[in-house]
């Protein structure tokens, strides 16, 4: 049996394969709880998180940022 098997159905893989990059993503976030993703192309990585997160029913907010000298997204979820 896999770790897959064994989620919740709210639950969201851990490992997302976005553009064939692969990033560790949170599962859950509290409300007000953020999180950075480095990325080149904020637009479309915002789209691909926003659909994800929509899945288990997270109301997310972005925002393009430069963070220790990485460009990428903050992803926060909305209370």
């Amino acid at each position: 049996m896999t770790s897959m098997d064994r989620r919740l159905p709210h639950e969201l893989p851990e490992v997302a394969t976005i553009r064939g990059v692969r990033y560790r993503l949170p599962q859950w976030l509290e409300p007000g709880q953020s999180f950075f993703v480095p990325c080149l192309e904020a637009r479309s990585m915002a789209w691909v998180l926003v659909h994800r997160y929509s899945r288990v029913g997270f109301k997310i907010t972005w925002a393009e940022r430069i963070e220790d000298g990485m460009l990428g997204i903050r992803v926060w979820r909305e209370v």
